[in-house]
C-alpha cells in the first residue's frame, strides 16, 4: 500500500514543481496538498473503503482545481503543460477507481458523467458511457442521457437513434425511452424542415405512409462508424438528393415510432396521449395535426372511449374556434365532449369527472391569462376575452356537474369541482344572464348580496348532498365537515356544549363512512382533538386511537396521536405523560402502537429521573416485535446507560440489538451516524449515577 502511495506522489513532482516555479502555490502550500492527497490515497486503500471517501476526494480536487484556475488568471500564467489538466485528471483518475469498487451505484455514475461534461471531456465522456452501459443495461435514465448527449452537445442524430434502438431492444416496456426516442424523432423533422427555410430549398413532398424503422445491425452500431456517417447523411438530406426526404419531412418516423410503441407496451393509450404535447414541437401545422391525429386514433383504438382523449380533442376543437368569440369555442369543445361521453358507457361517472375538469382547467387558465393581459394596458380586448371565457368555463362546469348529479354518475370529484365553482361566487343562476362580449350582467348592492347568498346556500346544498352520495370520500367528508361545523358554531341558539357535541357527532358519522380511506388520517386526529379539548380523559383518547388503528391508519398519523395522548398530562409533568400512556397501553393494541406508546413512557421517565421505571419500559419495548425493526430504540438504551456510566450494561444492550433486530447492520449504520453527528460522552442527556445507576 506504501509503495503505491509513494508511486503516486511521485508522479506529482513535475506538475507540483511547475505551480511552484510560476508562482502559482508556495512551498507551504505544496507539502499540505502532498499531505492532503497521501491522506486520500491512504483512505481509499483501506479494506473497508467507504464511497463518501471517494466523493470527499472529488470535493477536494474540484477546490483545488477552482483556486488554481483563478490564481492563474491573476498571475497571468499561460505557459507549463504538466500542471495544465492535473487536477481533471486526477478527478477522473478517482472516478475511474470509485466505479470500479462501486460498480452498481449509478448515482456515482452519473456524477462522473456530469462533471465529464462540465470539464468538456468529449472522449472521456464517450468511454464513460460505454462502460456505465455495459454494466447497466437496464437503467433507461442511462440510455436517454447518452442518447441527449449525442443529439444535443454531438449534433450526432445517427449516434443517439442508435443508442435508443438498442435501448429499446434491450428494454422495449420502458415508456422513458419510447418518450424520449419520439421526442428525437420529431425534433429531427423540425430541425429539417428549419434548415430547407434557411437555405431556401423548395418544400418536399407530401408525406408518405412507412410501416417500418431500418434498425442497422449491431457490428455496424459503433460510434465511430455511426459517426463518420451522419454528416453525409445529413448533408444528404438537406440537399434534397434522398428520395424519401418528403417521407421524412412529412413526420413518416415519428409516426412508425408511434404504432411501434403501441404494440410494445403493455399499456400504451394513456402512455400515447402523454406524448400529445411533445406534437406540437413541430412547426409544420400540417405535421403537426397528422401527427396528433395518429396520437388519437391509435390511443382510442387501444381503449375505446378514453377520456384523455376527448379533453385533448375538445381542447384542440377549442383553441381553433377561439378567434370566433368564447361562447362560440366553448360550444364547439362541448359538442366533442358530449359525442364522447356518448360513446362511453361502461365509466359514466368517469367521463363526467374528466369534462368537470376540463371545464375547470379552462377557466383557470383563462384567468391565468387575463391577469397577465391586464398588466400590459394595450391588451384591453384581450382581458375581456380572457375574463369571458373563464366565466363561460365556470357556466358549463356548474351545467356539467348538476347534469352528472341529476344523472345519479357524480364522483367525490366532481361534488368537489361544484361546490368550490359555487363557494367561488358563480352561480347556475348568475351565470345566465350573459349579454355582450362580457357574457354576464354586473350586479350591484343588494342585487349583488343576495346572489351571494343564494349561492352560498345552493353550495352548501350540493355539498350535503354529495357528502350522503359518497360516504367514503374522505376529501369530500373533511369539506363537508368544515362547511357543517361553521353553521354549527355561527347558531347563536345552541350552547357551547351542544355545539361540541353536534359537531363531534358530525364527525363520527364521517368517520363512519371513512374512516378506513388513505385520506381519513386528518378526520382522526381532529377527532382525538376533539376528545382531547372535550374530556381530556387519556382512556377517551385511547379509545379513539384503538379505532384509528382498527381503520388501517398510516403510521405517522398513529404516532401523531400517541404525541397528542402524551401531551394530556403535560402540565404534571413526566410522570403524568407516563400514567396517561400506561392507561393507553391496557387496550390490545399492534405491536407497532404498543411500541410508540412504550417510548413516550421511556421518554417522560427518563427526563424526570425515575430510573427504574426507564428501565422496566426499556425491558417492555425490547419485548414487543417492533423492536425487532427499530435499531433507535437500541441506540437510546444504549446512550442512556453511558450517560449513567452504565459501560458494561450499554455494550450487553448493544450485543443484545444485534442479536435481535432482523437486520443487524441498520445498528452499525445508526451508531456510525450518531457518532459523526454527536460528539462522545453527549448521546444522552448526563444525569448523576454510577456504575449502578439504571
Amino acid at each position: 500500500m506504501a509503495d503505491s502511495v509513494q508511486e503516486l506522489m511521485e508522479a506529482m513532482v513535475p506538475e507540483l514543481k511547475e505551480l511552484v516555479e510560476h508562482k502559482v502555490l508556495s512551498q507551504a502550500e505544496v507539502r499540505a496538498l502532498v499531505k492532503k492527497r497521501t491522506d486520500f490515497e491512504y483512505r481509499l486503500r483501506r479494506r473497508a473503503v467507504d464511497i463518501r471517501d471517494f466523493r470527499q476526494y472529488v470535493e477536494y480536487e474540484t477546490a483545488l482545481d477552482g483556486l488554481l484556475r483563478k490564481r492563474k488568471a491573476r498571475i497571468g500564467v499561460k505557459r507549463g503543460k504538466a500542471a495544465k489538466f492535473s487536477c481533471s485528471r486526477q478527478i477522473h483518475f478517482i472516478f475511474d477507481r470509485a466505479v470500479k469498487k462501486f460498480k452498481a451505484n449509478t448515482e456515482l455514475w452519473m456524477e462522473w458523467v456530469a462533471f465529464a461534461k462540465q470539464d468538456g471531456s468529449s472522449k472521456m465522456l464517450s468511454s464513460i458511457f460505454a462502460r456505465a452501459l455495459q454494466l447497466h443495461p437496464r437503467k433507461s435514465g442511462l440510455w436517454v442521457h447518452a442518447a441527449s448527449w449525442e443529439w444535443e452537445e454531438q449534433g450526432n442524430v445517427a449516434a443517439a437513434r442508435t443508442l435508443l434502438q438498442r435501448a429499446l431492444r434491450l428494454n422495449p416496456e420502458s415508456e422513458e425511452l419510447w418518450r424520449e426516442y419520439f421526442r428525437m424523432e420529431v425534433l429531427f423533422v423540425t430541425r429539417l424542415t428549419e434548415r430547407r427555410k434557411v437555405l431556401g430549398l423548395a418544400p418536399a413532398c407530401d408525406a408518405q405512409t412507412v410501416s417500418s424503422i431500418e434498425v442497422p445491425p449491431l457490428d455496424a452500431e459503433a460510434t465511430s462508424e455511426i459517426r463518420g456517417k451522419s454528416h453525409d447523411s445529413d448533408t444528404r438530406l438537406s440537399s434534397g438528393v434522398d428520395d424519401g426526404l418528403g417521407e421524412l419531412l412529412g413526420g413518416a418516423i415519428p409516426l412508425v415510432v408511434l404504432r411501434h410503441a403501441a404494440a410494445a407496451l403493455s399499456q400504451p393509450a394513456a402512455f400515447l396521449l402523454s406524448l400529445f404535447p411533445i406534437a406540437s414541437l413541430v412547426t409544420a401545422p400540417s405535421v403537426q395535426r397528422e401527427l396528433e391525429d395518429a396520437i388519437l386514433t391509435i390511443a382510442e383504438d387501444m381503449q375505446p372511449g378514453i377520456p384523455g382523449a376527448a379533453v385533448l380533442r375538445a381542447g384542440r376543437v377549442m383553441a381553433e374556434a377561439r378567434g370566433k368569440g368564447p361562447m362560440q369555442a366553448c360550444e364547439a369543445a362541448e359538442t366533442v365532449l358530449r359525442e364522447a361521453a356518448t360513446r362511453q358507457t361502461d365509466a359514466a361517472g368517469l367521463m363526467w369527472e374528466t369534462r368537470c375538469r376540463f371545464w375547470e382547467r379552462v377557466s383557470k387558465e383563462a384567468k391565468v391569462g387575463s391577469c397577465e393581459a391586464g398588466a400590459e394596458k394595450h391588451k384591453n380586448e384581450n382581458v375581456r376575452d380572457s375574463s369571458a371565457l373563464a366565466k363561460e368555463a365556470e357556466r358549463r362546469l356548474l351545467m356539467t356537474a348538476a347534469a352528472a348529479a341529476a344523472a345519479g354518475a357524480s364522483t367525490e370529484q366532481t361534488v368537489l369541482m361544484h361546490y368550490f365553482c359555487l363557494a367561488g361566487g358563480y352561480s347556475e343562476q348568475e351565470s345566465g344572464h350573459a349579454v355582450g362580449a362580457t357574457g354576464h350582467k354586473r350586479r350591484r348592492g343588494k342585487e349583488r348580496d343576495e346572489g351571494s347568498k343564494t349561492s352560498t346556500v345552493e353550495a352548501y346544498e350540493v355539498l350535503r348532498a354529495g357528502a350522503e352520495a359518497h360516504p367514503t370520500g374522505a376529501t369530500l367528508q373533511k369539506e363537508w365537515l368544515k362547511a357543517e361545523g361553521s353553521r354549527v358554531l355561527a347558531d347563536t341558539i345552541l350552547s357551547a356544549g351542544d355545539k361540541a357535541r353536534k359537531v363531534s357527532m358530525v364527525l363520527d358519522q364521517a368517520l363512519a363512512g371513512c374512516g378506513t380511506s388513505a385520506g381519513a388520517a386528518p378526520l382522526w386526529l381532529d377527532r382525538l382533538q376533539m376528545e382531547k379539548g372535550r374530556s381530556g380523559s387519556a382512556d377517551r383518547m385511547a379509545a379513539v386511537l384503538a379505532r384509528m388503528v382498527q381503520a388501517g391508519a398510516e403510521e405517522a398519523a398513529v404516532s401523531e396521536a400517541v404525541d397528542r395522548i402524551a401531551e394530556i398530562a403535560e402540565a404534571a409533568g413526566g410522570a403524568g405523560t407516563a400514567d396517561a400512556c400506561t392507561t393507553a397501553l391496557k387496550r390490545p393494541f399492534p405491536s407497532m402502537v404498543r411500541g410508540l406508546l412504550l417510548r413516550k413512557i421511556i421518554s417522560a421517565t427518563v427526563a424526570a429521573g425515575c430510573q427504574e421505571e426507564a428501565e422496566m419500559a426499556f425491558e417492555r419495548w425490547a419485548g414487543e416485535k417492533c423492536a425487532q425493526h427499530d435499531p433507535s430504540g437500541w441506540i437510546e438504551w444504549e446512550g442512556v446507560l453511558r450517560s449513567k456510566r452504565c459501560h458494561s450494561k450499554a455494550s450487553a444492550v448493544i450485543w443484545r440489538a444485534k442479536r435481535t433486530l432482523v437486520n443487524p447492520s441498520s445498528l452499525d449504520e445508526a451508531l456510525a451516524l450518531r457518532d459523526a453527528f454527536c460528539p462522545s460522552g453527549e448521546h444522552a442527556p448526563h444525569s448523576k449515577g454510577g456504575d449502578d445507576a439504571v
